[in-house]
This record gives structure tokens, C-alpha cells and sequence, in this order.
């Protein structure tokens, strides 16, 4: 009798939300392309190229079996389902489709500054590059990886925009590095190992 076959690993796109622009290269909004920017290092991933037809900049592995592609949006954040619909409908002609997975890399307010939390379905909770990527989708039904950046004492919304716009401090960037990229791998990990239909 032959032995049962092996589950393949989904195939992944990660996705890393973010402003384009030097000006906005280090601050807490941009998490998502940070974190993605040191996944690329780290994974030892090609090097970023742009891709009009992908909507941004694509790291795209030769191997798409065994690789993992990543995605940095061209637009503003609150447009950046636009960039992420053209990149997902360009990854599941390339990719064998049951398998192909989005995966969406955002900054947390809700989250204390270095939680990584996974979550598989939702609104955004008024995140406006994940209401974004929702409605340009047509689903909701996919990975999110929220990267906490903590938030303000103020709820006001001009504070608010002031904290998320603000560079990290030399310690939060390092601790980036440090803790938060390791963690987000091992989430990469399990997203997956993770079953699909």
C-alpha cells in the first residue's frame, strides 16, 4: 500500500501596509512595510523591484513552491487594497491557487508597542488600509498579522495622526528588529503549516 501523500505548505503573499515615501520610511504607520523590509533581509528574499502591473514593489521568489513573495503597496495607506487586489489576482496565476494564501502586515493601535497577533477574518476595527484592502477585495476571509505600536493617552484624532506618523524611537526600531521580526517568522511559519480546503 502506498504511503499517504504529504500535505503541501500553503503559498504565501505577504502583504505590508504602509505610505510610500522617504518621509514616511520610519514611522509607526509604515510598520507593515518595515516588518516586510526586514523579512526580505532575513528570508534572504530577491531584492525588491517595482511592478506596475503588481501595484507596488514584489520580491518574488523563482521557486514559487518552496518561496514566499512579498509586497510592498505602491499607494497610500488608505488606498492600499487597490495595490493589494492587483497583487493577489497577478500571485493566484502564478501560484497553484488552492494553496495560495494572503497574508496582510499592518500596525496595531490597539496592541501594546511589539505584540504580534495573528487574525483571520475581521473589519479592520477602523483601520483604513485594511477597510481598504476589504472593499477591494470583495472578502475578509484572509491573514492579518497586526504589529502593535501602542497608542496615545489622547483619542484625539489629530493626536492620533501625530503618534502614527511619528518615527519610532531609536529603541523601538531596534526592538523591531530584535523581537518583533523572530515572532512574525514564526507566525509565517504557522500560517503555513496551517490546513487549507
Amino acid at each position: 500500500m502506498a504511503a499517504p501523500a504529504v500535505p503541501k505548505s500553503r503559498i504565501l503573499l505577504l502583504c505590508g501596509l504602509g505610505n510610500p515615501g522617504g518621509q514616511y520610511a520610519r514611522t509607526r504607520h509604515n510598520l507593515g512595510q518595515i516588518v516586510v523590509d526586514h523579512l526580505q533581509k532575513q528570508l534572504r528574499s530577491p531584492p525588491f523591484t517595482q511592478s506596475t502591473g503588481w501595484g507596488g514593489t514584489l520580491s518574488l521568489p523563482a521557486d514559487h513552491e518552496g518561496g514566499i513573495a512579498l509586497f510592498k503597496p505602491s499607494a497610500y495607506m488608505n488606498n492600499s487594497g487597490k495595490s493589494v487586489k492587483k497583487a493577489w489576482d497577478n500571485f493566484i496565476t502564478q501560484t497553484d491557487k488552492p494553496r495560495a494564501t494572503l497574508v496582510v502586515l499592518y500596525d496595531d493601535l490597539e496592541s501594546n508597542f511589539g505584540a504580534v497577533k495573528l487574525a483571520e477574518f475581521g473589519k479592520g476595527k477602523g483601520h483604513n488600509g485594511i477597510k481598504s484592502c476589504n472593499a477591494h477585495l470583495g472578502f475578509e476571509t484572509y491573514f492579518r498579522i497586526k504589529l502593535g505600536t501602542g497608542r496615545p493617552e489622547s483619542r484625539n484624532p489629530e493626536d492620533v495622526a501625530r503618534f502614527v506618523l511619528n518615527p519610532f524611537t531609536r529603541e523601538e526600531w531596534d526592538e523591531v528588529e530584535r523581537s518583533v521580526v523572530p515572532r512574525v517568522i514564526q507566525m509565517i511559519d504557522k500560517i503555513r503549516n496551517t490546513p487549507y480546503a
